[in-house]
């Protein structure tokens, strides 16, 4: 019985070892690895502002600032045109890097104030001239951080996130205290926005000297980026998918229930949605390693397999389990009205992470209408079960929705997968 035991515990610690292995030495996973650690560690991060943030103010001001963040972040995400995508596959191509980034920043950056135009109609109304500078402020330094990342990305220095990250989230839990004594009802996006900005700043002055920063721009720039606007397009809309549904959901349930149960869902949806940003993480890392050496795709989908079985997966059941608890910390309320919705999200992340795997290997191999395709029966089977089921039972809905509706959508992934030759599970 005790040579079993040990045999057992001998080939569960192998198996980590290897997965450790790869990911030291190989440049996908070393790459996905430290994506992972810095999404790991801005959870760690994010909680504890959000607990503060959740002590200090009422739910209703909780659901208000994330309203003005997730339209922030959707704004944002509408201005990158597909330039982000483009960087990262056309980057070991280019010999005048830090031209070939402040041209892109530049595309950007134009369609960023194209977008904000009307928003300062809009919100006029509604907002104080302070609120309103400060969230275009906001999408200009987002779109900036978007474009840096894919530069990072591309020459396969994640490390650098992982440093901006973390001094981000420590300015935000640093700050959230004062800022939202100091203004009470806007107090937690001033402190985003603080935050992020004192972060990237102080990334950019360190690599300023390295090449990775924009030097000026040049026509032929530009020209390069507009011969790519095909691919660019093509990603723009995917990565509109990806990225501007997560934004956007949230921002419906403030729609459907109010500010104060757009709280008590928002703090689930971020405590599970670090696990999809990590699987995002790591299907960038499949797309970027696959877009400069797709020959290799399959090698790479099987060291992905190890992340997908020892550590996502795993981390997905253990947050179902136990998940539900940290809310407390938040505050009574919160557990009740949010902690078997955080379970059925945490559930959600393993089909998701499957689909995310199966985006990064369709991205590579150009099959954009299947992508746009996946996207919408996901949005169609969460919305409309949602839209009906939302104001009578809850936000409980949405959840079984948006689980049901990625469970289904990850059994087609796997079969077209199955169908290419590549099995991930």
């Amino acid at each position: 019985m005790e040579q079993a035991e040990t045999k057992m515990r001998s080939e569960f610690i192998s198996k980590y070892r290897d997965l450790f292995a790869i990911v030291r030495d190989g440049k996908l996973l070393s790459n996905a690895g430290w994506l992972y650690l810095s999404s790991a560690i801005m959870s760690a991060f994010g909680a504890a502002f959000w607990i503060i943030a959740a002590r200090l103010a009422s739910p209703e001001v909780v659901g208000g600032s994330m309203f003005i963040l997730n339209v922030v972040e959707a704004m944002a995400i509408f201005s990158l045109l597909g330039i982000n995508s483009t960087v990262v596959r056309e980057w070991n191509g280019v010999k005048d890097k830090g031209k070939y980034f402040g041209s892109a920043l530049l595309v950007v950056w134009a369609m960023s104030l194209v977008i904000l135009f009307p928003y300062f109609f809009l919100a006029g109304a509604q907002y104080s001239w302070g609120i309103i500078l400060a969230v275009a402020f906001f999408v200009l330094v987002l779109d900036f951080n978007a474009v840096l990342d894919s530069v990072y990305i591309a020459e396969l220095k994640p490390k650098l996130l992982l440093v901006r990250n973390i001094g981000c989230a420590v300015l935000k839990v640093g700050l959230v205290y004062f800022l939202i004594l100091v203004s009470p009802n806007s107090g937690i996006v001033y402190t985003c926005i603080l935050a992020m900005a004192l972060g990237t700043l102080a990334l950019c002055l360190y690599t300023r000297k390295s090449g990775l920063f924009p030097t000026g721009v040049s026509l032929q720039a530009l020209r390069m980026l507009l011969r790519k606007w095909r691919f660019a397009l093509s990603n723009y809309v995917l990565h509109s998918f990806d990225h501007l549904w997560l934004s956007l959901l949230p921002v419906l349930v403030i729609l459907w229930v109010g500010k104060a149960g757009g709280g008590y869902f928002y703090i689930p949806w971020y405590m599970s949605c670090q696990l999809v940003f990590i699987a995002n993480a790591v299907a960038m890392s499949l797309f970027a390693e696959g877009s400069a050496n797709e020959v290799d795709l399959a090698a790479n989908i099987e060291k992905i397999k190890k992340l997908l079985k020892y550590a996502l997966i795993p981390l997905a059941l253990l947050g179902a389990l136990l998940g539900r608890y940290l809310l407390y910390l938040f505050g009574g309320d919160y557990y009740e009205q949010g902690g078997f919705v955080l379970s059925l999200l945490f559930v959600a992340c393993i089909p998701f992470v499957i689909i995310s795997i199966f985006k990064a290997v369709s991205r590579v191999k150009r099959m954009t209408l299947e992508i746009s395709l996946i996207w919408t029966v996901l949005i169609t089977l969460t919305l409309i079960p949602s839209f009906i089921l939302v104001p009578t039972h809850g936000v409980v809905a949405l959840g079984y929705s948006w689980l049901g509706a990625n469970s289904l959508v990850a059994c087609y992934a796997l079969f077209r997968m199955g169908r290419m030759g590549i099995r991930i599970l």
